[in-house]
C-alpha cells in the first residue's frame, strides 16, 4: 500500500497565513513594487472571498495573483490542481507548473513535498527519482514529516538513480516518528529487517545529530 501525499496540509497552511507570507522569501526591487502591490491586494481579496464562501470569485483572484507572481497564490493554485477542487480540475502537469513557480521563491515545505511526490510518481512531469529526493530533502530538512517518511521509503530500497541507504532511511523514519505518524511503524519494521546492528547504530547517530534547517 502506497502512502498518499495530498495538498490538504498546504491548503491549511495557506488558509491561516498572513497576506505578507514569510513562507516565501521573494527578493524585490522598486521596479517590481507596483505589480507586487497589486498581487498582494488580489491575494487579500481571494482570502476574503474564500472566507465568505464565494469560491468562484476566490479562485479567480487566486489565479490573477498567481499570474502576477504572488508566491502564496501560486502555491495555493498548485495545490488546488494537485488535488482538484470544484472549478479546478485535477491536473498534475498544471500543478507542477505552479508549485515550481512558488518553489522558486523558497516557499513552504509543503510545496517541496508535493513536487517530490510528482517527480517520484511521474505525474505531470517525467519520473525522476533523484529530483524527487532533492525536493523531499528540502522539505524533510525543514521538519516536514510527510517528506521525511517519503525519504525513508525511497532510500530503504533505493530507486533508479538513487542508491539504497538504510542508515539514512532509519534517520528519516526516526525524525518522522516524533510527529506521531500512525503508518510509520510498518515501514520501520520492514526497514529493520534489512539492517545490521552497525547500520542501526549509524542511523541513530545521524538522527541524533540532525539539525533542522
Amino acid at each position: 500500500m502506497k502512502r498518499m501525499v495530498t495538498g490538504g496540509i498546504l491548503f491549511m497552511a495557506l488558509a491561516f497565513a498572513p497576506v505578507s507570507w514569510n513562507g516565501c522569501d521573494a527578493k524585490t526591487n522598486p521596479a517590481q513594487s507596483a505589480n507586487e502591490d497589486g498581487a498582494e491586494k488580489l491575494l487579500a481579496l481571494a482570502k476574503s472571498y474564500k472566507s465568505t464562501g464565494h469560491s468562484s470569485e476566490a479562485l479567480n483572484c487566486y489565479r490573477q495573483a498567481a499570474e502576477h507572481g504572488q508566491p502564496q497564490a501560486q502555491a495555493w493554485l498548485g495545490a488546488a490542481y494537485y488535488d482538484g477542487l470544484p472549478g479546478v480540475p485535477r491536473d498534475r502537469a498544471v500543478a507542477a507548473k505552479w508549485l515550481r513557480k512558488a518553489a522558486e521563491h523558497g516557499c513552504a515545505k509543503e510545496v517541496y513535498c508535493l513536487l517530490g511526490c510528482l517527480y517520484e510518481k511521474g505525474e505531470g512531469v517525467p519520473q525522476n527519482f533523484p529530483e524527487a529526493v532533492d525536493w523531499y530533502r528540502k522539505a524533510a530538512e525543514q521538519g516536514d514529516a510527510e517528506a521525511q517518511i517519503r525519504m525513508g521509503i525511497v532510500l530503504m530500497h533505493g530507486a533508479a538513480g538513487v542508491s539504497q541507504d538504510v542508515a539514512e532511511a532509519y534517520k528519516w523514519f526516526s525524525l518522522a516518528a516524533a510527529h506521531g505518524s500512525k503508518e510509520l511503524n510498518r515501514y520501520r519494521v520492514e526497514l529493520l529487517r534489512l539492517m545490521t546492528s552497525e547500520q542501526i547504530a549509524a542511523g541513530q547517530a545521524r538522527a541524533t545529530t540532525f539539525v533542522r534547517k
